[in-house]
């Protein structure tokens, strides 16, 4: 009896050991396996930003190229506008403008419009006024045109303490009607020096009407109503007078009974036939013959 425990104690004293060794590998292997996870994880979100970097340096890139560009486009406009001197109005100068013929903010299109423009000098130099012109422009960027106007020449000469009036018409396009644009009108002139300007007679966002064209739908419907109620007054007076001359001018007519022509006289006796317009007398009889001849 004392040698079967003795022999169990020793079989448990020699399994312990690798028990817990079982154990520990498996636990060892366990955690090296959520080391690997990690490891991956770690791997994926390094590869993951690395992406991003790059997808940032991308982007970086692009608008430093979009900056470089939009700075070289402003560096080309404000070279062209240092290129292109801006031409100002002289001090000297004082204008004005008048619309003779329509509202200014309803002017009409198809037709002309009219205006009258004052060019007064103040200076003590001569003013040569060289050309007046219009054009309509694009609400939004004034530098679009849509249609340009008749540049007027003049060549005029405007001494000291003068006022001088230029006319000057335009006629804008159908096409405008019923919608917003800017109109513009510029005057150009130069002193006796030799010296450009050029003054803003007018420049503002006007509507543009629908004009009135040659021919009125209205009155042309008129005009044949008209005319139509006329040849029919015509037409029935011209009726009645053809229907009283007719029957003034008839003549009555006689009924002349059966004509010979149409009867056949061959089955009438001819003691029986008497002949139209004959002049035979009827004979008289025995008794009146008689006592005639007694009486004689």
């Amino acid at each position: 009896m004392n040698t079967l425990w003795t022999k169990l104690i020793l079989v448990v004293l020699l399994l312990a050991p690798f028990t817990c060794l079982h154990n520990s590998n498996g636990v060892n292997v366990a955690y090296a396996q959520e080391d690997s996870d990690d490891d991956a994880t770690k791997s994926e979100g390094v590869v993951d930003d690395e992406s991003d970097v790059e997808v940032e340096d991308d982007k970086s890139g692009q608008r430093s190229a979009d900056s470089a560009q939009g700075g070289n486009e402003q560096e080309e406009e404000k070279a062209e506008e240092e290129a292109a001197p801006l031409i100002k109005s002289s001090e000297f100068a004082e204008t004005n403008i008048l619309f003779t013929t329509n509202d200014v903010q309803a002017l009409p299109t198809g037709t002309l419009s009219k205006c009258l423009i004052g060019f007064s000098n103040i200076g003590e130099l001569d003013f040569i006024v060289d050309s007046i012109e219009g054009s309509v422009r694009y609400p939004a960027d004034y530098n679009y045109f849509i249609q340009n106007f008749t540049a007027l020449h003049y060549g005029l000469l405007v001494k000291p303490r003068e006022l001088t009036t230029f006319y000057y018409a335009f006629a804008p396009h159908d096409s405008l009607a019923s919608r917003p644009f800017g109109l513009v009108f510029t005057v150009s002139y130069r002193d006796a020096d030799g010296n450009t300007f050029q003054t803003v007679l007018y420049n503002d966002t006007v509507t543009f009407v629908e004009g009135k064209s040659g021919v009125d739908g209205e009155m042309v419907f008129m005009y044949v109503f008209l005319a139509a109620c006329a040849a029919l007054v015509v037409l029935l007076v011209r009726q009645l007078v053809v229907a009283r001359m007719s029957k003034k001018s008839a003549k009555p007519t006689f009924e002349t009974g059966t004509q010979n022509a149409d009867i056949d006289m061959e089955w009438i006796p001819k003691e029986n036939l008497v002949i139209a317009g004959g002049s035979q007398s009827p004979k008289r009889s025995p008794r009146n013959r008689k006592s005639k001849a007694e009486s004689s």
